[in-house]
C-alpha cells in the first residue's frame, strides 16, 4: 500500500467522519497510562505521526491537558489541569462508578445533592443495555438500615484526608464522650474509616504518645499544621477490633456461655461491640458494650439464639429490654 503524503507507509488516509470516534479512542489511551510513546499511538490509533499530532492538538483546545514528552522515544501523556475536563469511561468504569454512588449519599448526605445529579449524568448517557444492567444492580443492592447518625462535614474529610496521605499534623478541639469539655489534640493522622455509620480518625496523639480513635463529629477546630511526620506502622484493622472490644461505653452486657468461642463467633455479623473470650473448649464469656442500648440487646439476642446455657449479666436497660423481648415471644 502506498505512503500517504507525509505520512508512514502501509497507512491509509482516514475519512474526516472518523474523526470524533478516533479523538475519542486516543482521549481513553492517555487515561489509561501515566505516559504514551507516540510510535504507540500511531501504532494503536493505524494513523500517522502528522494526524496524531493534529489529534493532540484539538484535544488540547477542548481544555485537555496533553503533555509532550522529550526524551529518545517521546511520547505524550495527560495532566491534572485547573479544571475538570470530560471523563471517558469503558463500560466497566460505568458500571462501578454508578454502582458506588448508590450508598455515598447516605454516608455522607452533604454531598446527596451532587451524588444524585452525578447518577442523573450518568443515566442519561449509558447506552439502554448498560444502563438497565445498571438500575438493576443499583436498585437490587442496600446499605443495612442505620440510625440517623451526626453530619460530617466533607470539608472536613478532605482536609483530614490530605493529612493522612502528606503526614502532615492536624491540630483540633476533641469533645470526648464524658463531654467534660473539648480539648485540643495534636495527631499524626494515619487514616480514615467508617463504622457503624460513624466516621472515625485514626491518629497518634503527640502528646499521648499512643494510638487513638476520634469520631469525626466531635472534632472542631481542625487545623492542618506546618509540620510533618515520619509515617508510622499500624494494622489498622486489628487496632479497631481491639479497641473496640476492650471499650467501656454507657452499656455492657457479660455473658458466659455453653457454647465453644468460634461457634457464637461464627453467629456474629460485622465489628462486635465487645469481645469473644475463649474459657475452655466448650465455654466462652462474651462482652458487650455500646452507647446503644438497641446494639447491645441485637448481639446479646444473637448469643441467645444459639439454644445453649447461657448466664447473662447487663446494666438494667439492657436486661429490662431483654426481659420485654422475652416476654413478647412468649
Amino acid at each position: 500500500m502506498p505512503a500517504s503524503a507525509g505520512g508512514r507507509a502501509g497507512i491509509a488516509r482516514t475519512p474526516r467522519s472518523a474523526m470524533p470516534t478516533r479523538l475519542l479512542t486516543l482521549l481513553t489511551l492517555l487515561q489509561t497510562r501515566p505516559r504514551w510513546s507516540a510510535t504507540d499511538l500511531c501504532s494503536r490509533l493505524e494513523i500517522t505521526g502528522r494526524t496524531l499530532r493534529r489529534d493532540i492538538e484539538r484535544l488540547r483546545g477542548l481544555d485537555y491537558p496533553i503533555e509532550s514528552v522529550t526524551g529518545r522515544a517521546g511520547g505524550y501523556r495527560l495532566t491534572a489541569g485547573r479544571n475538570l475536563p470530560p471523563l471517558v469511561l469503558d463500560n466497566e468504569e460505568a458500571v462501578a462508578i454508578s454502582v458506588a454512588l448508590g450508598g455515598l449519599g447516605a454516608q455522607l448526605p452533604a454531598l446527596s445533592d451532587g451524588v444524585e445529579r452525578v447518577q442523573l449524568k450518568l443515566d442519561q448517557l449509558l447506552p439502554a443495555g448498560l444502563r438497565d444492567r445498571v438500575s438493576a444492580l443499583r436498585d437490587s443492592v442496600a446499605a443495612p438500615a442505620i440510625a440517623p447518625r451526626p453530619e460530617v462535614d466533607p470539608e472536613l474529610l478532605i482536609m483530614i484526608g490530605r493529612c493522612c496521605r502528606d503526614h502532615q499534623v492536624l491540630a483540633f478541639d476533641y469533645a470526648g464522650r464524658s463531654r467534660a469539655g473539648a480539648q485540643r489534640r495534636r495527631t499524626e493522622p494515619h487514616q480514615l474509616i467508617m463504622l457503624r455509620g460513624y466516621w472515625y480518625l485514626v491518629a497518634h496523639d503527640q502528646d499521648r504518645r499512643d494510638w487513638r480513635t476520634f469520631r469525626l463529629d466531635r472534632i472542631s477546630l481542625a487545623r492542618a499544621a506546618h509540620d510533618h511526620f515520619a509515617a508510622r506502622q499500624l494494622d489498622v484493622a486489628n487496632f479497631i477490633r481491639e479497641r473496640f472490644s476492650q471499650a467501656e461505653y454507657a452499656h455492657t452486657a457479660q455473658l458466659r456461655v455453653g457454647a465453644s468461642a468460634d461457634r457464637v463467633r461464627s453467629r456474629i455479623w460485622g465489628t462486635l461491640p465487645g469481645a469473644v473470650t475463649a474459657t475452655d473448649d466448650d465455654h466462652c464469656e462474651v462482652r458487650l458494650s455500646a452507647d446503644s442500648v438497641d446494639l447491645v440487646v441485637q448481639y446479646a439476642a444473637v448469643v441467645l439464639a444459639l439454644d445453649v446455657p447461657v448466664e447473662l449479666i447487663a446494666s438494667g436497660p439492657v436486661a429490662d429490654r431483654l426481659r420485654g423481648l422475652s416476654a413478647k415471644v412468649l
